[in-house]
């Protein structure tokens, strides 16, 4: 059954002139989302995250953004016209900074409403907003900028996700990755998205490990003081149902057990190889751990072991 919807559609009409003469520069972003609308009718009941795009035994609410699901991603963000809404690997999380600047924007239009209104399964409070260098308002959910794609044509269509290895669609991830001009990740033979956890924070593996081969657990060579500079990066309760970008697959997690200052801890394993952080790196977006010695910041799309660089000969911790 189709949703029945009131369709306030609100364009921001104050575009920038582009200037009648023809230059070099990039094309300047007038601030508005084609996809935008007013508070709009959003009808919410049994499916993910309490929303059914079904029909059955729902009730309507006012809601701005909204969690949907298909065949592929349960629990992804779409506004209240059931356009999907993407988050973009370059961003650094919570500095209220967009990476996606002049031409990106004719792809990837920002999503924004003021005094967002949220469907079942939301938190307001996860949702802020920033004003952008260009004027604009954009929102943000847990600190990563939203975004429309404009080659979504039909709502409920996610053709973005995925794109470049750095877009992918809004979620509430157990992992998500982060990327830099100036670093290549293990793993990689150039500039790559690497491993970060929810917030950010970049994880790290340690090239002195013993990685897990088979039924015979990861060995850590990172033990007493060592952790007090890379603390571990400790697992879930369940790894049955990570969230995770469509670049990764959940079965390359694990964990195992050791000790942590005297304390039995999980820590989390990615193919094999234990996971932790770095203390000097306390915001997110920080890299200063990697090749420190035989640390390295991971790309969770090419990392193995046979990927592996020797590990410096003198290195400590």
């Amino acid at each position: 059954m189709q949703n029945n919807r009131i369709i306030a559609v609100s364009w921001l009409l104050s575009a920038l002139s582009l200037g009648a003469c023809e230059t070099d520069a990039a094309p300047t972003y007038d601030g508005r989302n084609p996809y935008a609308s007013d508070k709009d009718e959003a009808t919410v009941g049994g499916g993910v995250g309490g929303v059914s795009t079904t029909g059955g035994d729902s009730r309507s609410i006012t809601a701005d953004i909204v969690l949907l699901s298909d065949r592929k991603f349960a629990g992804y963000l779409a506004n209240s016209q059931d356009r999907a809404l993407y988050m973009f690997a370059n961003d650094v999380p919570g500095s209220g900074l967009s990476s996606c600047t002049d031409a990106c924007l004719e792809k990837w239009p920002v999503f924004d409403v003021k005094d967002i209104s949220v469907g079942e399964g939301l938190t307001e409070t996860d949702f802020a907003r920033f004003q952008r260098p260009d004027g604009a308002w954009q929102t943000s959910f847990k600190g990563h900028p939203l975004y429309y794609f404009t080659m979504d044509g039909d709502s409920g269509e996610i053709a973005g996700d995925g794109v470049g290895g750095r877009w992918f669609v809004a979620r509430d991830y157990f992992a998500f990755l982060g990327a830099k001009a100036d670093l290549t990740p293990e793993g990689a033979s150039a500039v790559a998205p690497y491993l970060t956890n929810k917030l950010g924070r970049t994880s790290y593996v340690f090239m002195k490990d013993t990685v897990a081969k088979g039924a015979t657990g990861p060995v850590s060579a990172c033990t007493g003081p060592c952790l007090d500079s890379w603390p571990v990066w400790t697992a879930p309760l369940s790894l049955d149902a990570l969230i995770l970008p469509s670049s990764m697959v959940a079965t390359d997690f694990g964990n195992f057990d050791r000790e942590v200052g005297g304390i039995s801890v999980k820590q989390l394993t990615y193919r094999g190889w234990p996971l932790y952080y770095y203390t000097p790196d306390d915001l997110a977006g920080e890299t200063s751990g990697h090749l420190s010695g035989a640390w390295r910041a991971i790309d969770p799309v090419l990392f193995a072991e046979t990927n592996l660089s020797a590990a410096p000969g003198n290195g400590g911790y």
